[in-house]
Protein backbone atom coordinates (compact mmCIF):
# COMPACT_ATOMS: atom_id res chain seq x y z
CA UNK A 1 0.00 0.00 0.00
CA UNK A 2 1.29 3.48 -0.82
CA UNK A 3 1.10 6.28 1.71
CA UNK A 4 1.29 9.78 0.23
CA UNK A 5 3.05 12.71 1.84
CA UNK A 6 4.20 16.15 0.68
CA UNK A 7 4.38 16.75 -3.10
CA UNK A 8 2.33 13.61 -3.74
CA UNK A 9 5.19 11.13 -3.32
CA UNK A 10 4.62 7.85 -1.52
CA UNK A 11 6.09 7.46 1.93
CA UNK A 12 7.80 4.26 0.96
CA UNK A 13 9.72 5.86 -1.90
CA UNK A 14 13.34 4.82 -2.34
CA UNK A 15 15.91 6.51 -0.05
CA UNK A 16 17.78 8.22 -2.90
CA UNK A 17 14.68 10.07 -4.09
CA UNK A 18 13.82 11.13 -0.54
CA UNK A 19 17.35 12.46 0.04
CA UNK A 20 17.14 14.49 -3.16
CA UNK A 21 13.83 16.05 -2.10
CA UNK A 22 15.20 17.01 1.30
CA UNK A 23 18.29 18.62 -0.25
CA UNK A 24 16.23 20.59 -2.77
CA UNK A 25 14.06 21.84 0.06
CA UNK A 26 17.17 22.87 2.02
CA UNK A 27 18.55 24.84 -0.93
CA UNK A 28 15.19 26.57 -1.45
CA UNK A 29 14.90 27.59 2.21
CA UNK A 30 18.54 28.73 2.32
CA UNK A 31 17.95 31.05 -0.66
CA UNK A 32 14.95 32.63 1.10
CA UNK A 33 17.00 33.02 4.29
CA UNK A 34 19.83 34.80 2.47
CA UNK A 35 17.34 37.20 0.85
CA UNK A 36 15.60 37.88 4.15
CA UNK A 37 18.86 38.48 6.06
CA UNK A 38 20.24 40.80 3.36
CA UNK A 39 17.03 42.83 3.33
CA UNK A 40 16.89 43.18 7.09
CA UNK A 41 20.54 44.16 7.44
CA UNK A 42 20.08 47.17 5.18
CA UNK A 43 17.94 49.09 7.67
CA UNK A 44 19.50 52.22 9.22
CA UNK A 45 18.58 55.83 9.88
CA UNK A 46 20.56 58.76 11.33
CA UNK A 47 17.68 60.89 12.62
CA UNK A 48 15.75 57.87 13.84
CA UNK A 49 12.70 55.78 12.98
CA UNK A 50 9.16 57.13 12.96
CA UNK A 51 5.69 55.73 12.39
CA UNK A 52 4.07 55.85 8.98
CA UNK A 53 1.56 58.67 8.31
CA UNK A 54 2.62 60.68 11.36
CA UNK A 55 4.40 64.04 11.46
CA UNK A 56 8.03 64.03 12.56
CA UNK A 57 10.29 66.86 13.80
CA UNK A 58 13.42 67.52 11.76
CA UNK A 59 15.70 69.27 14.27
CA UNK A 60 19.27 70.48 13.98
CA UNK A 61 21.45 72.68 16.20
CA UNK A 62 23.72 75.11 14.36
CA UNK A 63 25.30 78.46 15.25
CA UNK A 64 23.60 80.25 12.40
CA UNK A 65 21.08 83.03 11.82
CA UNK A 66 19.00 80.74 9.63
CA UNK A 67 18.94 77.22 8.21
CA UNK A 68 17.21 76.15 5.03
CA UNK A 69 16.32 72.61 4.04
CA UNK A 70 17.47 72.32 0.45
CA UNK A 71 15.64 69.10 -0.45
CA UNK A 72 13.66 66.29 1.13
CA UNK A 73 13.69 63.15 -1.03
CA UNK A 74 11.33 60.20 -0.78
CA UNK A 75 12.57 56.60 -0.40
CA UNK A 76 13.67 54.30 -3.19
CA UNK A 77 12.48 52.88 -5.51
CA UNK A 78 11.42 55.85 -7.62
CA UNK A 79 12.69 58.59 -5.29
CA UNK A 80 11.37 62.08 -5.86
CA UNK A 81 12.00 65.52 -4.35
CA UNK A 82 9.06 66.23 -2.05
CA UNK A 83 10.12 69.66 -0.80
CA UNK A 84 12.88 72.13 -1.63
CA UNK A 85 14.17 75.43 -0.18
CA UNK A 86 12.20 75.17 3.06
CA UNK A 87 12.99 77.65 5.85
CA UNK A 88 13.40 76.02 9.28
CA UNK A 89 11.98 77.67 12.40
CA UNK A 90 14.63 79.07 14.76
CA UNK A 91 14.34 78.26 18.47
CA UNK A 92 17.47 79.44 20.27
CA UNK A 93 20.38 77.63 18.59
CA UNK A 94 18.05 74.89 17.33
CA UNK A 95 16.14 74.86 14.08
CA UNK A 96 12.99 72.85 13.56
CA UNK A 97 10.80 71.78 10.66
CA UNK A 98 7.76 69.51 10.99
CA UNK A 99 7.49 67.04 8.13
CA UNK A 100 4.18 65.22 7.60
CA UNK A 101 4.37 63.63 4.14
CA UNK A 102 5.27 60.21 5.53
CA UNK A 103 2.91 57.84 3.73
CA UNK A 104 5.70 55.95 1.93
CA UNK A 105 7.76 53.41 3.86
CA UNK A 106 11.53 53.58 3.68
CA UNK A 107 14.45 55.94 4.26
CA UNK A 108 13.99 59.63 3.45
CA UNK A 109 17.02 61.83 2.85
CA UNK A 110 17.30 65.57 3.28
CA UNK A 111 19.92 68.29 2.95
CA UNK A 112 20.21 71.61 4.77
CA UNK A 113 22.52 74.64 4.71
CA UNK A 114 23.42 77.39 7.21
CA UNK A 115 23.88 81.12 6.63
CA UNK A 116 27.50 80.86 5.45
CA UNK A 117 26.91 78.11 2.95
CA UNK A 118 27.91 75.04 4.96
CA UNK A 119 25.67 72.18 3.83
CA UNK A 120 24.88 68.88 5.51
CA UNK A 121 22.79 65.80 4.82
CA UNK A 122 20.90 63.37 6.98
CA UNK A 123 18.14 60.78 6.76
CA UNK A 124 15.30 59.26 8.72
CA UNK A 125 13.27 56.09 8.45
CA UNK A 126 9.52 55.63 8.20
CA UNK A 127 8.24 52.21 9.30
CA UNK A 128 4.85 50.67 9.98
CA UNK A 129 5.52 50.49 13.73
CA UNK A 130 7.72 53.50 14.35
CA UNK A 131 10.83 51.49 15.18
CA UNK A 132 13.03 48.78 13.69
CA UNK A 133 13.93 46.83 16.84
CA UNK A 134 11.36 44.17 15.95
CA UNK A 135 13.58 43.08 13.06
CA UNK A 136 15.74 41.06 15.45
CA UNK A 137 12.83 38.90 16.59
CA UNK A 138 11.93 37.48 13.13
CA UNK A 139 15.62 37.17 12.34
CA UNK A 140 16.09 34.94 15.40
CA UNK A 141 13.04 32.86 14.42
CA UNK A 142 14.34 32.50 10.87
CA UNK A 143 17.89 31.54 11.85
CA UNK A 144 16.63 29.05 14.44
CA UNK A 145 14.27 27.45 11.92
CA UNK A 146 17.03 27.10 9.33
CA UNK A 147 19.53 25.67 11.83
CA UNK A 148 17.01 23.05 12.97
CA UNK A 149 16.16 22.21 9.36
CA UNK A 150 19.76 21.90 8.16
CA UNK A 151 20.77 19.84 11.19
CA UNK A 152 17.75 17.60 10.75
CA UNK A 153 18.50 17.06 7.06
CA UNK A 154 22.15 16.17 7.47
CA UNK A 155 21.55 14.01 10.55
CA UNK A 156 18.39 12.49 9.05
CA UNK A 157 16.48 13.50 12.19
CA UNK A 158 12.79 14.08 11.51
CA UNK A 159 12.21 15.48 15.01
CA UNK A 160 14.53 18.41 14.31
CA UNK A 161 12.65 18.99 11.07
CA UNK A 162 9.41 19.16 13.04
CA UNK A 163 10.91 21.73 15.43
CA UNK A 164 12.03 23.70 12.37
CA UNK A 165 8.49 23.75 11.00
CA UNK A 166 7.20 25.29 14.25
CA UNK A 167 9.67 28.18 13.98
CA UNK A 168 8.84 28.75 10.31
CA UNK A 169 5.13 28.98 11.13
CA UNK A 170 5.82 31.34 14.06
CA UNK A 171 7.98 33.51 11.80
CA UNK A 172 5.24 33.69 9.19
CA UNK A 173 2.57 34.62 11.73
CA UNK A 174 4.83 37.27 13.28
CA UNK A 175 5.54 38.82 9.89
CA UNK A 176 1.84 38.80 9.03
CA UNK A 177 0.95 40.71 12.21
CA UNK A 178 3.91 43.03 12.76
CA UNK A 179 5.77 43.15 9.45
CA UNK A 180 9.49 43.89 9.21
CA UNK A 181 9.66 47.60 9.92
CA UNK A 182 10.15 49.28 6.54
CA UNK A 183 9.03 46.11 4.80
CA UNK A 184 5.30 45.91 5.23
CA UNK A 185 2.11 45.60 3.25
CA UNK A 186 1.42 43.29 0.29
CA UNK A 187 4.98 41.96 0.04
CA UNK A 188 5.10 41.18 3.74
CA UNK A 189 1.81 39.30 3.52
CA UNK A 190 3.06 37.29 0.55
CA UNK A 191 6.29 36.52 2.39
CA UNK A 192 4.29 35.42 5.44
CA UNK A 193 2.20 32.98 3.40
CA UNK A 194 5.31 31.53 1.76
CA UNK A 195 7.07 31.03 5.11
CA UNK A 196 3.99 29.46 6.70
CA UNK A 197 3.68 27.20 3.65
CA UNK A 198 7.31 26.13 4.04
CA UNK A 199 6.69 25.42 7.72
CA UNK A 200 3.66 23.27 7.00
CA UNK A 201 5.47 21.48 4.19
CA UNK A 202 8.46 20.70 6.40
CA UNK A 203 6.14 19.65 9.23
CA UNK A 204 4.15 17.22 7.09
CA UNK A 205 7.34 15.82 5.59
CA UNK A 206 8.83 15.34 9.06
CA UNK A 207 5.73 13.59 10.36
CA UNK A 208 5.72 11.38 7.27
CA UNK A 209 9.38 10.56 7.82
CA UNK A 210 8.72 9.64 11.45
CA UNK A 211 5.79 7.45 10.41
CA UNK A 212 7.91 5.73 7.78
CA UNK A 213 10.73 5.10 10.26
CA UNK A 214 8.19 3.65 12.70
CA UNK A 215 6.86 1.27 10.05
CA UNK A 216 10.41 0.13 9.25
CA UNK A 217 11.11 -0.59 12.89
CA UNK A 218 7.96 -2.71 13.31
Amino acid sequence: MSFYIVWGYSINMDKQTKDLRWKLLAIFVLMIAITMTTTMSNVSASLGSYKQAECIPIITALNSSYVNITTITSPTPNPEILYSNVVMTKQGNAFNYTFCDTTKLGTYTYGYCDDIGNCYSNDFEITSTGNNKSLYIPLIFGITAILFLMTGIFQRNAYLGLFSSFFFVILGIYAMIYGFGVINGTYTQMFSYVVIGIGLMVGFASVGEMYYEGKEND
